[in-house]
């Protein structure tokens, strides 16, 4: 039997926490700048979500069985964690150069900033010059994003091709963009662009997304998987998996889920939501998984009746986000696919403002006024995590 081929990845960790934007330094500029990473998140979702109902229900995939439904063997690739688990990026080389990108299921361009950028957002980041690379093959096109940072936050460029390179992997003629203008609010990041992860249908490219492109060209197998490590265990490192999954990164089995929306999201179905076991009782709800979005942000009734069974609980006078008990002990878990996962009652917290007051990491935010809900890596670090293109679903699997 042939054994399955998948590409291995660790990536650093970035915090935002103190940048130049939002230093923080007291209740008032943590709130400011919980608010802003609200607005930075649920901007990001602006356009109408449209949902369809899920075919099949989730199922459960022996690991033997899953492995050896592939064919292709692993590289493995390891790269530094450090900081507060907001950001997850990993280095790739596009025409011989190096850039950090952001890992973002919630998106599906791949971008970095043009050596004619001249905004102060490209000033300290890694930009690309095509005369450095002779494989280059720039286009007529261009192309535009809108992140909702701000209202005036968006990213625009060119479109080229050339070869990239990430994690031992190659991917020739690969489409991306090449930004000449980046607005502001990316000046403060450690990253110089973003790999988005999500499906073909949301790239605003004409083009495969790098993932696809593997698939295509024969390098990898279409799935990837993703562990996203804590701060606080030092011994941890992230990893994203190109071509299959990371046996050593969780235990059990993995249980998939169909993805309900065909916009090009990984969204699928919640069965509810557990507080300390005792179910909360939602039914109808859908979540899109985001890896660029640190939070979780849900209708205020959502999280309200979340916050309704943790003691000590309340709601600001703002009613954007919930103060919990910075010592609180409240175990949470999500429900996808008749599976609960739990997240431990330290990542709730988002950031203490005072006293034994801390901010809560699920927010109030809805999506268009939806039943939508935005999952980020609060969540997402609780659960191992696998993209399956060919199935069009998500898996999670218990971390170990």
């Amino acid at each position: 039997m042939k054994r399955l081929i998948f590409y291995l990845i660790s990536f650093a960790i970035v915090a935002i926490l103190g940048v130049v934007t939002y230093p923080i330094t007291d209740s008032s500029s943590a709130i400011t700048f919980f608010r802003y990473r609200r607005m930075v998140a649920l901007e990001k979702y602006a356009q109408k979500l449209q949902r369809t109902e899920s075919l099949v229900q989730g199922s459960y995939v022996d690991l033997t069985e899953y492995n050896s439904s592939y064919a292709k063997t692993p590289s493995t690739a390891f790269a530094k964690d450090d900081s507060l688990d907001y950001y997850y990026y990993i280095q790739i080389s596009i025409g011989g150069q190096d850039f950090n990108v952001l890992l973002d299921t919630g998106s599906s361009n791949l971008w970095i900033p043009n050596k004619d950028c001249t905004s102060s957002a490209c000033v300290n980041h890694n930009k690309f010059d095509s005369s450095q690379s002779s494989t280059f093959k720039p286009s007529n096109y261009y192309w535009i994003i809108y992140y909702g940072i701000s209202i005036t936050s968006s990213v625009y460029g060119i479109v080229g091709q050339d070869t990239v390179k990430v994690a031992g992997l190659t991917s020739e003629d690969q489409t991306f963009g090449l930004a000449i203008y980046e607005s502001d609010d990316f000046a403060p990041y450690s990253f110089d662009g973003i790999l988005g992860l999500g499906l073909d249908s949301l790239n605003t490219m004409p083009a495969p997304t790098l993932v696809s492109a593997l698939v295509e060209q024969n390098q990898i197998e279409p799935l990837f998987g993703i562990h996203l490590s804590h701060y606080l265990n030092f011994s941890d490192q992230s990893s994203i998996t190109f071509g299959g999954v990371d046996e050593s990164q969780f235990r059990g089995e993995i249980t998939f889920n169909p993805v309900s929306n065909p916009a090009g999201y990984w969204q699928i179905d919640v069965d509810d939501v557990l507080v300390d076991n005792s179910p909360v009782g939602f039914t109808g709800k859908n979540a899109i998984t985001d890896t660029g979005t640190t939070e979780i942000y849900l209708p205020l009734a959502d999280a309200q009746a979340i916050h309704d069974l943790i003691p000590g609980s309340w709601l600001a006078p703002t009613k954007d986000f919930f103060i919990i008990p910075c010592d609180h002990s409240a175990v949470v878990a999500f429900k996808f696919g008749g599976v609960s996962y739990e997240m431990p009652a330290m990542d709730l917290i988002f950031y203490p403002i005072g006293g034994n007051e801390c901010i809560s990491n699920i927010a109030v935010g809805a999506i268009n006024g939806s039943d939508t809900w935005l999952v980020g890596a609060t969540f997402l670090k609780n659960v191992y995590s696998v993209y399956d293109l060919n199935r069009t679903s998500i898996g999670f699997a218990h971390n170990r």
